[in-house]
C-alpha cells in the first residue's frame, strides 16, 4: 500500500509513509492530531536547526514498517528515536502522553499537512529568558518561512 497523496491528511485508507535519511528506517502513520513548531534547546540540539516541525500522532496510529530505531532518553520520562545508520531523528516519547511526536521532515509527502502548522502552534518551552533575542530577532522571518513552506 503507498502513502498519501499530496494535501490528503492521513487515515486507515491514505496512511502517510516515512523515513530517514538513507532508507533503512521506514514507519507509517493513519492518524494525526495536529502539527507544531518548537524550538526548546533539546529540539534544536537534535536537529541542528532553529526549530524543528514536529506531526503529533495518536501511539497507536504510528508503526514502524523497516529498521530499528535506535533510542536516546533525552531527559526523564522522555525518548527520542532516530535512525542509527544515519542519524535522521524520527519520533519523540514522552511517558504518560497519548500522542507520539514524528518529524514533519521525515515524511515522504510533507505537503500533506500543509495549513497544519502555523505560527499559533510554535512552541517556546522554557523560553522566558532564554529565546528572548531569538524572539526578537529572529522569530518573524522564521515565521515568513513557515508560511511560504508550509500553509
Amino acid at each position: 500500500m503507498s502513502g498519501s497523496t499530496e494535501g490528503e491528511a492521513p487515515s486507515p485508507g491514505h496512511p502517510l509513509d516515512g523515513g530517514c535519511l538513507c532508507g533503512r528506517l521506514r514507519y507509517r502513520i493513519t492518524a494525526m492530531t495536529s502539527a507544531y513548531w518548537c524550538h526548546c534547546t533539546q529540539c534544536r540540539k537534535a536537529s541542528g536547526s532553529a526549530a524543528l516541525p514536529w506531526v503529533s500522532v495518536p501511539r497507536e496510529a504510528f508503526a514502524v514498517t523497516a529498521g530499528e530505531p535506535a533510542r536516546f532518553a533525552s531527559s526523564p520520562g522522555v525518548a527520542r528515536s532516530f535512525c542509527g545508520s544515519c542519524g535522521s531523528p524520527i519520533l519523540f516519547e514522552k511517558a504518560g502522553e497519548r500522542d507520539v511526536d514524528v518529524t514533519l521532515g521525515t515524511l515522504d509527502t510533507p505537503d500533506a499537512v500543509r495549513g497544519r502548522v502555523n505560527a499559533v502552534n510554535m512552541v517556546f518551552i522554557g523560553a522566558s529568558n532564554e529565546l528572548g533575542e531569538f524572539r526578537a530577532g529572529v522569530s518573524a522571518a522564521l515565521l515568513g518561512a513557515v508560511t511560504a513552506v508550509v500553509v
